[in-house]
């Protein structure tokens, strides 16, 4: 009776959230996201939509907020690692960025998963040191960071990022 209408009135809701988020309706998809997370807080599925509109409207505390809900309920969830790293990332915590993508290399060597992790690795890497070599000081800890970040990209095969960062690094100090 009433159970059976209330689960089927969440899932319809569920099912028009997502139906907006492919359109990127993202606002209208919010509130019905938070409509059924209000009634089931924990589900990990919710969290996942919560953190992927959250992300598209910019509300990046919010977001991340809900992609850790995600992972406290699901620790090996992949997407939700990448997400989390492209958040990071988004916000300007490359540290952060790094390290969740370094878990997820370590979590699913050899998927499609690894695959985007090391492509956002990747860019990480190359952004943080172009955005040190901008700064109008540099100390030797931020150079030792650069050629650093510079030699992971050869490690990674990135070798464009990485000639990029050591010839900007070779522009600045001749």
């Amino acid at each position: 009776g009433q159970i059976r209408q209330h689960i089927d009135e969440n899932l319809a809701a569920y099912e028009n959230a997502l139906g907006l988020m492919g359109q990127d309706r993202h606002q209208e998809a919010l509130s019905l996201l938070e409509k059924i997370h209000d009634v089931i807080p924990e589900n990990p599925v919710i969290n996942l939509n919560l953190g992927i509109t959250y992300m598209h409207l910019n509300r990046f505390q919010e977001a991340e907020q809900a992609l850790k809900h995600v992972l406290e309920a699901d620790s090996d969830n992949l997407q939700a690692r990448l997400l989390l790293g492209e958040l990071y990332a988004r916000m300007g915590r490359a540290d952060d960025a790094i390290a969740i993508l370094q878990e997820v290399l370590a979590m699913a060597a050899g998927t499609p998963q690894a695959s985007q992790a090391e492509r956002q690795l990747r860019e990480v890497l190359a952004h943080r040191a172009m955005r040190m070599l901008e700064q109008v000081e540099l100390t030797p800890a931020d150079i030792a960071a650069i050629i650093d970040d510079g030699v992971r990209l050869m490690g990674m095969s990135d070798l464009e990022g990485a000639r990029q960062v050591f010839h900007a690094l070779l522009t600045r100090f001749p």
